[in-house]
């Protein structure tokens, strides 16, 4: 779901109303009472095929997210479409950073930090110690509960959180998702005790925060939202340098590292962006154009770009335009785009863009004075579309290019955990990844960049392993947080300034 307010004139007065069919509307129901689709209901009843009260992982993730701020009827509904009963207000819950002195009777300068959900920078990017950081161990241990509770949350093997819109009527591009923001906070705060964990010798404390980490990960990627499956991308980059230091600790047997090997073949994330392309994304656009004639005029506080200003100027005129042929052209839209979103070739990224960008570079002419009733409303239909196209749509080639660069993080992670587990048992590492098949990988992966192979180097002391990254050029295994590299070493490079 792209969140791009587009609010069009009420004067556009939709004479024709809504075909229901598989060329226009796509599903055939739910209908509304006044003939039109109810998206929402219908993504929710996809989404949640399958899914009930014990299998669903968001279902213990809302007993420890802290909803205090979460609007009233919006809480109210995700219950009821979880059929859960809304807990008491004084339920246990997750403590962010910025609220714990408050609650605990602190001092607020206990609580310094940039945000609410990274007290600190040490924390997060290296193993510490209570005596290092007595206020942060401190805030962990109050949440201890919470936490753990997260962690068997994310064990279940499913992953449903419904949309709840409380517009009137109820559209897709209304419901809000302030659960996404909680996720990460809690994902953060486990990076936090994992560190603890290891620089206090709890390995097998830290071997389960990073198990939930990729859980978690694996979980949100089935969202049916497009940005729950960013924020799921977010979680795995969280967990990349904890799980090498991880990888790092001497503790670290062969049995241990080969039960995480295992989980991480288990996981690999799947391709989502074409399936919401032709799903929730293209729901969230339909559902915007059978209802235009209800929405109020806000080009004016929300659009600084002249040309559409003009164009939703000269649209809040005319008298009717074609809603069916409005939805069998963004259908069309949509079709191209996640046939190409299916792509396994990054170097086709480029042309996604290109032919996304497109569809809001349409030049449509101003009619003549003469054209017929029927083809000036096919003007107006045809100008609409595109203009709403191409506002809505630049973001999936974007997220697909994330979303590749994600699964070859994840595949040389695990690969990292692949070569401990090699390493623990054998005593040192392998001469070449070739070696890993077929009894710690069943096969090896390639470069998603170019096709080659990954850059593999056994040293005296560990390894470098990288990918040429994104700009296909080989760097030397450089990560310069641009273009460089995609670099995994043992021991773990530095953490970053």
């Amino acid at each position: 779901m792209t969140i791009i307010p587009v609010l069009v004139a009420a004067g556009l007065l939709a004479a024709n109303p809504v075909q229901i069919g598989p060329d226009t509307t796509v599903v055939d129901g739910p209908v509304r009472e006044d003939g039109t689709i109810d998206y929402i209901a219908a993504i929710n009843a996809a989404a949640g095929e399958g899914v009930h009260t014990e299998n669903n992982a968001f279902v213990g993730l809302l007993e420890v997210m802290p909803i205090d701020g979460w609007d009233e009827a919006y809480v109210d509904g995700l219950y009821a479409a979880l059929d859960l009963p809304r807990p008491a207000d004084d339920a246990e819950r997750f403590v962010r950073w910025d609220r714990y002195p408050q609650q605990h009777g602190l001092e607020p300068e206990a609580a310094h930090g940039e945000t609410s959900d990274s007290p600190y920078g040490a924390p997060l990017e290296r193993p510490w110690t209570r005596d290092e950081f007595p206020e942060v161990a401190a805030w962990l241990e109050s949440n201890q509960a919470a936490l753990d509770a997260l962690v068997q949350a994310f064990q279940r093997p499913r992953y449903y959180a419904p949309l709840v819109s409380v517009e009137e009527p109820p559209m897709v591009l209304a419901a809000p998702l302030p659960y996404l923001g909680q996720q990460r906070t809690l994902a953060r705060a486990l990076v936090n005790r994992l560190y603890l964990q290891l620089g206090e010798g709890n390995l097998d404390g830290a071997l389960t925060d990073v198990t939930a980490l990729l859980n978690m990960g694996a979980r949100l990627r089935n969202d049916s939202t497009l940005i729950g499956t960013l924020v799921a991308i977010s979680i795995h980059a969280l967990m990349r340098e904890p799980l090498l230091a991880v990888l790092a600790d001497p503790r670290l047997n062969a049995e241990q590292a080969m039960t995480l090997n295992r989980r991480f073949a288990d996981q690999r994330p799947s391709p989502r962006m074409a399936e919401l392309a032709g799903t929730t994304e293209r729901y969230s656009m339909l559902d915007i154009m059978q209802d235009l004639d209800r929405l109020l005029v806000a080009a004016p506080h929300i659009i600084d770009d002249p040309q559409i200003k003009k164009g939703l100027a000269e649209l809040a005129h005319a008298q009717v335009f074609d809603v069916s042929r409005l939805m069998r052209r963004v259908n069309g839209y949509f079709d191209e785009t996640a046939q190409r979103l299916a792509t396994e070739d990054y170097r086709q990224i480029d042309e996604i863009d290109a032919s996304i960008q497109a569809i809001g570079d349409h030049k449509h002419t101003v009619p003549p004075d003469n054209i017929n009733a029927i083809k000036y409303n096919d003007y107006v239909t045809d100008y609409l579309t595109d203009l709403l196209a191409g506002l809505m749509m630049p973001a999936l080639g974007a997220a697909r290019r994330a979303e590749m660069q994600t699964a070859m993080y994840y595949d040389l992670h695990h690969l990292a955990v692949a070569l401990a587990a090699y390493q623990r048992r054998h005593g040192r590492y392998p001469d070449s990844l070739d070696a890993l098949t077929p009894h710690f990988i069943d096969a090896v992966p390639r470069d998603f960049a170019t096709g080659d192979p990954l850059y593999y180097e056994r040293r005296d002391n560990g390894y470098l392993l990288y990918s040429v990254g994104g700009d296909g050029e080989d760097d030397g295994g450089v990560d310069d947080l641009s273009d460089g590299d995609y670099v995994v070493s043992q021991p773990p490079a530095k953490p970053r300034p």
